[in-house]
């Protein structure tokens, strides 16, 4: 039951061809991806569907030779290629990127420009995903998980120089691209900075940037539930501009909102998220007599506990011919998956004096972060990591806080999984090119019209 629920409640590593040939699409498109001459808005302001749609193909390879086949087809040529041998088993808060150099047009004359493409959620990055705060700070300003493989790309890009920079991704890779984003805005002002993201979860509190950034485009099916995480509940948003395309499918928008809802009245903060335990087998709100049983670990989990089994039965179901943990490896993975004190150190110590605040603000989030308690999340870890999917669906109760998420589950698995998949299909990049398609359209026929 829970099986397909976790494909709904994670961001889908859409390249893959397990995914697609289980939703019946040919993956087989995405190596025949042929983007052409780009052309860029005068304005990096300016909206531009027609560049939206070739960013998105650009963002859809999932491995190193096909984003490079794919960036070729535009002219480019890569100057570099990071983290696409990542291991399957690796958790750690970094993405694959690739930064490809070429020529583009803009008002009329052919400049070239610096192309950054970054991969969405690949195997263990699924545990990044759901350690969206590793600092479980309520005071943290952004999705540090996001923010630290952003951090990363923007300390190995070399100076600009002038040159135009286009930023991309789909999903994971679209938060990361919305971040680098303002850095890159910050360094360089927004005048050659062009970033379009697709399906980007949240990444920056509300209130956080003191900067619109308008040169940033988030495009958002609304049917998707991807871009609602970590929730807007939380605090969280998305920096820039959110175009929010249409969604003809009601039954789905009301579904990701009603999840939305689920998870927020049993995780209300941040720190509720990681830190307030629920029982599997009875109401938290208790008489004396079940008090002890749900305080015992063995029979409670956090809403994070809960995401990271899920995320090993995700891992476990699509990379199994690699080399993916099962089960019993579950507690040392997600150890792994913990913050790295030196790690973070090391990643926030940019020196750039034209993005001080942006820095900072990290800094800060990681400083929070190594004050983690290790220790209590080991001991919530080796409580949840012995637990198989098939046993948690039996064990939670109608009593649990947990039972609403049980009962969406059986919704989204009803009739052979029909909703669920359709959920499912609203995240892929072969939605979002559907939705854009006719955006492109409508947008089109104003402009013969003179709308």
């Amino acid at each position: 039951m829970t099986m397909c629920f976790v494909f709904i409640c994670a961001q889908t590593a859409a390249g893959e061809d397990s995914l697609y040939e289980m939703l019946g699409i040919d993956s087989s498109a995405i190596d025949s991806i042929d983007l052409g001459t780009i052309e860029l808005p005068e304005d990096s302001e300016e909206i531009s569907y027609s560049l939206a749609m070739k960013l998105l193909g650009a963002a859809c390879g999932q491995d190193a030779d096909t984003t490079e086949k794919i960036l070729k087809s535009a002219d480019f040529e890569i100057i570099s290629q990071v983290n696409y041998d990542k291991s399957v088993s690796d958790p750690d808060h970094s993405c694959a990127y690739t930064i490809a150099a070429g020529n583009v047009q803009r008002s009329g004359e052919e400049i070239e420009a610096v192309l950054i493409s970054i991969r969405g959620t690949y195997a263990g990055e699924w545990y990044s995903n759901f350690d969206f705060c590793p600092s479980h700070s309520e005071e943290a300003l952004f999705a540090d998980n996001f923010l630290l493989a952003a951090m990363e790309i923007f300390n190995e890009l070399d100076l600009l120089e002038g040159r135009p920079v286009i930023v991309t991704g789909h999903s994971r890779g679209a938060a990361v691209a919305n971040l680098l984003g303002v850095m890159l805005d910050e360094r360089y002002g927004d005048e050659n900075v062009y970033v379009y993201t697709f399906a980007s979860p949240n990444t920056v509190k509300d209130g956080a940037l003191t900067r619109s950034y308008n040169n940033i485009f988030n495009f958002i099916n609304p049917c998707d539930l991807v871009p609602q995480l970590p929730l807007a509940a939380w605090g969280y948003k998305r920096a820039g501009q959110d175009i929010v395309l249409t969604c003809d499918d009601e039954e789905l928008e009301e579904l990701t909102d009603r999840y939305e809802s689920v998870l927020a009245d049993i995780a209300p903060s941040v720190s509720d998220y990681y830190n307030e335990r629920h029982s599997l087998t009875a109401a938290d709100e208790t008489d004396g007599e079940n008090t002890a049983e749900w305080e015992d670990e063995s029979f409670s989990l956090t809403a994070y506990d809960m995401m990271i089994m899920l995320s090993n039965v995700l891992i476990d179901a699509i990379y199994s011919d690699d080399d993916a943990a099962d089960d019993g490896e579950a507690a040392e993975l997600v150890e792994a998956a913990e913050v790295d004190d030196a790690g973070i150190a090391e990643a926030v110590e940019a020196d750039d004096s034209e993005a001080t605040a942006l820095v900072e603000a990290a800094e800060a989030d990681a400083a929070e972060a190594a004050d983690v308690d290790d220790a209590e999340n080991e001991k919530a870890e080796d409580s949840e990591a012995g637990w198989t999917d098939g046993e948690l669906a039996d064990i939670i109760s109608e009593d649990s806080d947990f039972y609403s998420l049980v009962q969406l589950a059986e919704e989204l698995t009803a009739d052979g999984a029909a909703i669920g998949l359709e959920l499912l299909r609203a995240h892929l990049p072969t939605s979002y090119e559907e939705l854009l398609t006719k955006q492109l359209i409508i947008e089109t026929l104003k402009g013969l019209l003179g709308a």
